[in-house]
């Protein structure tokens, strides 16, 4: 095993303010602040398709730590998840499932009504669906951030 290596933290979906230059972000080996290169990639897995939305990944690469050392990156003291649109994303899912359309109208309607989460989940659950497709929907679902 080498002695020292390299790390790379890489937050998928990141909000938009994760790694400004306000401070917040913070890298430390064995609580000593190192300089690290943070990387921001901006994509659009699919420009056109349905469900498509801008994703932020940061990349936070610090070289040469020490096997035996503990490194620690603070994104500050109250981070924040970025938003799930989920209507678009559970129309994503639903638009690759191979299923009839009639069910992916009615897994929509479910999913996406206005009735309480724990609601919606159970008429989803009601529908003749393939397991597959209803836990697919669920995490989209219960993936909220609000």
């Amino acid at each position: 095993m080498p002695d020292r290596r390299r790390w790379t933290v890489t937050f998928v979906a990141a909000p938009d303010d994760l790694a400004a230059d306000d401070g917040a972000l913070a890298v430390t080996v064995d609580g000593a602040e190192v300089p690290a290169t943070v990387e921001r990639r901006h994509a659009t897995p699919q420009p056109d398709g349905p469900g498509a939305r801008p994703t932020t990944r940061v990349s936070i690469t610090v070289d040469d730590v020490p096997t035996t050392a503990t490194l620690a990156v603070s994104v500050g003291a109250a981070p924040q998840v970025r938003p799930n649109d989920v209507d678009p994303l559970v129309f994503s899912v639903l638009d690759r499932a191979e299923v009839e359309h009639d069910a992916k109208v009615h897994a929509y309607a479910a999913a996406t009504g206005d009735r309480p989460l724990a609601v919606r989940l159970a008429d989803l659950h009601a529908l003749d669906l393939q397991r597959a497709v209803v836990d697919a929907v669920t995490e989209v679902l219960l993936a909220r951030a609000d």
